[in-house]
C-alpha cells in the first residue's frame, strides 16, 4: 500500500510540474496581458557590446518606420520620453507616451506606466476627441546598431516594431 501511495504521489507531483510548465510558455490572448516573456522585459536577451553602447544624448531625436513615428526626448528626473504616433486610418490614430530610465550598460529603456491614447478626427481632419486606451503599459526600447530602435510592447503585439533614425 505504501508503494501505491508513493507512486501516486510521484505521478501527481510530475503531472503538476508538467501542467505548470505548459502554462508558463502559453501566449496570452488578453490584450491587457503581456505578449512577450517577462524575462524579455527585465533583462536584455542579447549580448550588449559595451564598447559600442551609445550615450543617452546621442539617442535623442526622431525615428520612423512604415507605420509609426517616434520622438525621443530627455524628460525630468533622468527619464527618457518616447512619443510614438501611428498614421491616421478611418479618422483614428493612436499615440503612446512612454517614460523610462536609459541604461547604458544594457543600451535599453525598460518602462512601466505607458499611456496609449486613441485620437478621433472629424471629416476635416481636425482632432475631435481623445480616449485613453490604457495607462499601465510596460515593455522596453532596445537601441541597436545603425541608429535602429526596437520596441517590445508587453501589452500588445506591435508587428512593425523596428524604427530607424530620421537623418
Amino acid at each position: 500500500m505504501k508503494k501505491v501511495f508513493a507512486l501516486l504521489s510521484i505521478l501527481l507531483i510530475v503531472s503538476g510540474i508538467t501542467v505548470s510548465c505548459a502554462k508558463k510558455g502559453d501566449k496570452k490572448s488578453d490584450p491587457g496581458e503581456s505578449v512577450i516573456e517577462p524575462s524579455d522585459i527585465i533583462v536584455p536577451t542579447e549580448e550588449i557590446n559595451l564598447e559600442t553602447a551609445k550615450s543617452e544624448d546621442s539617442l535623442l531625436g526622431s525615428y520612423k518606420n512604415d507605420t509609426y513615428t517616434m520622438s525621443i526626448q530627455a524628460g525630468e528626473d533622468d527619464m527618457t520620453v518616447f512619443t510614438v504616433k501611428s498614421g491616421i486610418s478611418d479618422r483614428v490614430s493612436y499615440e503612446w507616451i512612454i517614460k523610462g530610465i536609459y541604461s547604458a550598460e544594457s543600451n535599453l529603456v525598460n518602462y512601466l506606466g505607458a499611456v496609449k491614447t486613441e485620437i478621433e478626427y472629424d471629416k476635416n481632419g481636425d482632432e475631435k476627441s481623445r480616449k485613453v486606451v490604457y495607462d499601465d503599459g510596460s515593455g522596453r526600447m532596445i537601441f541597436a546598431d545603425g541608429g535602429r530602435n526596437i520596441w517590445k510592447n508587453s501589452f500588445e503585439d506591435i508587428e512593425d516594431n523596428e524604427f530607424s533614425r530620421i537623418k
